[in-house]
């Protein structure tokens, strides 16, 4: 069976740029993972800078790439009609079983290609593909935008896939609509071997971590600005560090500048290798207002963290994670305050966070379930 990857802006996943990205994660997980009867074919954009063949052929992958722009939505619109473009020819000579797309953008350039060639397509749209986050005026464009794409398009696709129940959830209420095809394929991890137990907290500065990119969708400003809020007592002994890269990287910065949080806060941009961030953390923060899911939430999770997250739809139990009712600073102190305060609720729900993901978020139930949906179209 051969199946036709679009939407993947980068491949190998993350590799050569400055900001990284779930769908890269979300694809390498399904990819490197299948049976080798599984031929994967990726077509996805040249990294500016970055030395990489346009053509790539292995034992199961063959990859593809096409021009790309360093700015982010030529990015996201001309390089996925690039991509889109290429499988029109490239299918021309290769038959393939299915085309799996990840994004509305891809998919809008993408099932026009479907259809010509008559081969199923199935979408995992990421982030915010519904038009309910209201956010600023581009925001406000942009969403609306994918919401438009979601609302003319999923109804004629064979499957779209919801990283979780919740997610299904949103998909059916904000497109007020539940005639397509939509099934529950639960994101994964792999799951880390912890090389250390967790330090006594005596002593030593409470490590906190968040990752992601640096836009205005995440809440870091909120995070920040939640540390003049954080009782006094502990503000000496906590330092967080920021990892990840974004338009806010500057805005961010001096929000810190302004409120002399320099010796507590530590932006060390984007890191390919995250792993040594969350080993050597004690508490994550996630104050998104939205996420498709959130890989780095799992992540962490899957580390021991325990999670302070604002509560955008998430599968979980509040025994499980804190889950905050807003991403304000005032929420987001109150909950830091609480696990300094209480540290031995940092192990507890550390141990419970993780095993949730071993139980329910393993690399080998997500690449089943994959296998069960791919078979269903194999000819």
């Amino acid at each position: 069976m051969k199946i036709l990857f679009l939407g993947i802006k980068e491949w190998p996943a993350n590799i050569g740029v400055k900001r990284g990205g779930g769908i890269g994660n979300y694809c390498r997980a399904i990819i490197e993972n299948l049976p080798i009867k599984y031929k994967v074919l990726i077509i996805t954009q040249r990294i500016r800078g970055y030395k990489q063949s346009n053509y790539e052929h292995s034992a199961r992958n063959t990859i593809l790439r096409v021009p790309s722009f360093n700015h982010r939505l030529y990015r996201l619109f001309i390089g996925n009609f690039f991509c889109a473009l290429k499988a029109f020819l490239v299918l021309k000579k290769n038959k393939v079983d299915l085309i799996h797309v990840h994004s509305n953008i891809a998919l809008l350039y993408a099932y026009p290609v479907a259809k010509i060639y008559k081969i199923p397509i199935i979408v995992t749209p990421h982030g915010d593909p519904y038009g309910f986050l209201k956010e600023g005026l581009k925001n406000r464009m942009f969403i609306t935008f994918l919401a438009w794409i979601s609302r003319r398009l999923f109804h004629k696709v064979d499957y779209v896939i919801a990283l979780n129940s919740n997610d299904k959830i949103k998909i059916q209420t904000y497109l007020k609509q539940n005639s397509f095809n939509i099934r529950v394929i639960n994101s994964s991890v792999s799951i880390p071997k912890l090389t250390k137990t967790k330090e006594n907290l005596t002593n030593r500065k409470v490590k906190l971590l968040t990752v992601g990119r640096l836009t205005a969708l995440k809440g870091i400003d909120k995070l920040i600005n939640a540390f003049k809020l954080i009782s006094k007592e502990y503000l000496d002994s906590i330092h967080l560090n920021i990892v990840g890269d974004g338009e806010e990287m500057e805005t961010l910065k001096k929000i810190v500048i302004k409120l002399k949080l320099e010796e507590q806060i530590t932006f060390n941009g984007f890191i390919e290798l995250t792993d040594p961030f969350y080993e050597n953390a004690d508490i994550f923060v996630f104050p998104s207002a939205d996420e498709g899911f959130g890989l780095a939430l799992l992540e962490a999770m899957s580390y021991g963290l325990a999670c302070i997250v604002n509560d955008y739809g998430l599968p979980f139990k509040n025994n499980e994670i804190l889950l905050m009712a807003d991403n304000q600073p005032n929420t987001i102190a109150k909950h830091i305050n609480f696990l300094i305060e209480n540290e031995g609720e940092i192990i507890d729900y550390g141990n419970k966070a993780r095993k949730v993901v071993i139980d329910e978020y393993s690399i080998d139930s997500f690449v089943k379930e994959y296998l069960m949906l791919y078979d269903e179209f194999r000819n």
